[in-house]
């Protein structure tokens, strides 16, 4: 009798393992699906990332370029201006120089005018 029961038993899980088999199926099918939808997703992410790090190095290797440009237009921009200011100071020493050569003239004038 206990045999009974047992084999009764055993045939009872079989019978439950054999009803939801389809179902477990089902599911296995449908994660299935899901894991494959997500691997296309990953790809296409990762494509869409590998284009938006390509275009922000661009884009950051043009800035550098574009830096760079503007930090020797400012090197010479200050190239310049120091040129100038040179160039100021040396006239500015002229013009003292002339001024001085003025007055020594004028002096000398007025020296040979009470002169005679």
């Amino acid at each position: 009798e206990n045999a009974v029961k047992f084999k009764n038993s055993i045939n009872e899980r079989v019978d439950n393992c054999a009803i939801e088999i389809p179902s477990i199926n089902a599911q296995l099918k449908e994660l299935s699906n899901a894991s494959n939808s997500s691997k296309v997703y990953m790809k296409n992410y990762e494509e869409s990332q590998e284009k938006t790090r390509a275009i922000v190095f661009e884009h950051i290797g043009k800035l550098d370029l574009r830096l760079f440009e503007l930090e020797e237009k400012s090197k010479s921009n200050s190239n310049q201006i120091l040129e100038i200011l040179k160039e100021q100071a040396d006239i500015k020493k002229s013009i003292l120089n002339l001024c001085e050569m003025i007055r020594d003239s004028e002096q000398k004038r007025q020296e040979e005018t009470q002169g005679l």
